[in-house]
């Protein structure tokens, strides 16, 4: 202990180790197992802003998606039972996802832990499976510790989700503490030995069509410009995953959009025909290879910091894959450094097979931005609020059927720009992921796209948005059904639709009732202006555009036949 410790309550302490780590933004909702923090947050108000939701499961997406925007955890606090298992759901999003984030619970007192009372739950045992690790407080003395190893777990790759758990009786109780022994250096990832630099180097030189695919782990190695650099200099081709949108412009002429699942064919096409891919800060999952049913020949090379990466796929899926485990950066520094003694240009040759793909491609979401059909083309509502976004826009998307439109017919121009449940599909973070995309960067333009079926599980937070000040767009691809089970229905079960059709709120009412602006599509020639006047509007703008919900969703049908085992 230092020779100056200091008295502080639990709840203090918590507080005082969240401000030496940085901490700008708490979100959450308050509780009896809990109240005695948030009173030590009034006290550090200036600092920590405390950001008040109205259901845990926002207040958790928050928390996430200030995670994927800054690269650091963001903070959730929630009640003790209830408030932390409405929680659970987006701690799995964020797992899923590998962004950083704490989540603070407040639990029942020891003399009543295990029997059975009001708010009691074992959270430890529920948010396990879906989170890094799980640490409770239980003797003062050890706060500093286990925030440190909390901190340190959810930065180390892949990031994560930790739970800490604190006692109610702790936020009151007091006792000397060194706050100096808090300690939040994180490990040093591994740097890959020149001689498997060389060697993936060779082969890069040796193959004829080489293919780039980048991750999200490329952003937390802060490694877009690099990753881009590899791409003008060799002129080779990138596709993404769902969280490597934007490690290129994608309006770049090198940038293939988004591979797999969600993707476009274009990019499946470059990833079956490439004889050597270069992967960052990804791995070979499930969305990218349609349930490890895309044929891959060419041999597959991994770089990641984080080593369970190269476990993910399944023993039966046979491809020629070699793992390297090293920072993202670090590789790319000394990959480009050795390229640079012998440079190498890839001929376009190797898009000559791709051409007729995206041909037809490029005509069928030329197609749907042309159209002029009432209800509208989600393509075109999609693409007029993408061209009308400045480069630096955020984009945030929720799941269903709307997901393809958002993947397919925006462009995101820069790094840390797309956020959207990609692994795990969870309906329910876009909206929260725009308002906490609007209170940490409101000087970017923050735009949510989703469809009417997500956005009714949490627009109750249109409140916490008024509030909080949050300007931006929602634009609500509004069919009035969950139309990827409709149309499923439609299409397997020979039309009987049950359980998928519904009716919605006037959302421009709603929207006005809360304080917010609403606006209404319902015609083509409305698109535009009622988008401009939505973006300039200063405030929370929610647009309901009435889409047609017989509109056909860009995807690789082939692709999906193939997952379903309907088609060879």
């Amino acid at each position: 202990m230092s020779e100056n410790p200091v008295s502080l309550s639990g709840a203090q302490m918590l507080a005082s180790c969240l401000e030496r780590a940085g901490v700008e933004r708490i979100y959450g909702i308050v509780g009896t197992s809990n109240i005695a923090f948030v009173n030590a947050l009034y006290d550090k108000r200036d600092k920590i802003r405390y950001v008040s939701a109205r259901h845990e499961q926002v207040a958790a997406s928050m928390a996430d998606a200030e995670g994927r925007l800054t690269g650091k955890p963001g903070i959730c606090l929630t009640h003790s039972g209830p408030g932390t298992l409405n929680a659970t759901m987006s701690v799995a999003n964020a797992y899923k996802d590998c962004a950083p984030l704490i989540l603070i619970s407040g639990t029942v007192r020891p003399a009543l832990k295990g029997s059975d009372g009001l708010i009691e739950a074992d959270h430890s045992k529920v948010i396990e499976p879906v989170c890094k690790g799980t640490f409770q407080v239980m003797d003062l003395a050890e706060m500093p510790a286990v925030f440190s190893s909390a901190y340190r777990l959810a930065m180390t790759p892949a990031k994560g989700p930790v739970l800490i758990e604190v006692p109610e009786n702790l936020w009151q109780a007091e006792e000397k503490v060194d706050l100096d022994a808090l300690d939040l250096t994180l490990p040093s990832t591994g740097a890959a030995d020149q001689t498997t630099v060389e060697g993936v180097i060779q082969a890069f030189r040796d193959a004829d069509r080489p293919l780039l695919l980048a991750g999200g782990g490329v952003f937390e190695a802060d490694a877009a410009a690099l990753v881009r650099r590899l791409a003008d200099e060799a002129n080779v081709r990138v596709v993404t995953t769902g969280n490597g949108r934007g490690v290129i412009p994608e309006s770049h002429d090198l940038c293939l959009g988004r591979v797999g699942f969600f993707g476009n064919p274009v990019a499946d096409k470059a990833i079956e025909q490439a004889d050597l891919i270069l992967g960052f800060g990804c791995c070979l999952s499930d969305l990218i290879t349609w349930e490890y049913t895309a044929e891959i020949a060419g041999k597959v090379v991994i770089v990641n910091a984080d080593p369970e990466a190269a476990m993910i796929q399944p023993e039966s899926y046979e491809v020629d894959l070699e793992f390297v485990g090293a920072d993202v950066g670090q590789f790319l520094e000394e990959f480009l450094g050795l390229l640079e003694q012998s440079p190498v240009r890839k001929s376009d040759e190797c898009m000559d097979s791709i051409l007729p793909v995206k041909e037809l491609w490029d005509a069928q979401l030329g197609a749907a931005i042309s159209s002029n059909k009432t209800p509208l083309s989600a393509g075109r509502v999609v693409r007029a609020l993408s061209d009308l976004a400045p480069e630096n826009a955020v984009f945030t998307g929720g799941a269903g059927l709307s997901t393809l439109y958002v993947n397919c017919f925006t462009r995101i121009e820069s790094p840390r720009s797309f956020f959207a449940p990609n692994n795990f599909g969870a309906m329910g973070f876009g909206f929260p992921a725009l308002l906490a995309s609007g209170i940490i960067a409101p000087d970017r333009p923050c735009l949510c796209i989703l469809g009417d079926g997500d956005f009714m599980m949490t627009l109750q937070d249109i409140e916490t948005a008024v509030r909080e000040g949050v300007t931006g767009v929602v634009l609500i691809l509004n069919d009035n059904s969950y139309r990827a089970l409709r149309y499923s229905q439609q299409i397997l079960y020979e039309g009987r639709i049950y359980g998928t059709e519904h009716s919605n709120p006037d959302f421009v009412k709603l929207s006005e009732a809360f304080g917010a602006a609403g606006y209404l599509i319902e015609t083509p020639d409305k698109i535009v202006p009622v988008l401009k006047e939505a973006l300039g509007c200063g405030k929370l703008a929610i647009v309901d555009a009435r889409i047609d919900p017989e509109d056909p969703a860009p995807a690789n049908i082939e692709a999906i036949l193939k997952m379903r085992g309907l088609a060879g």
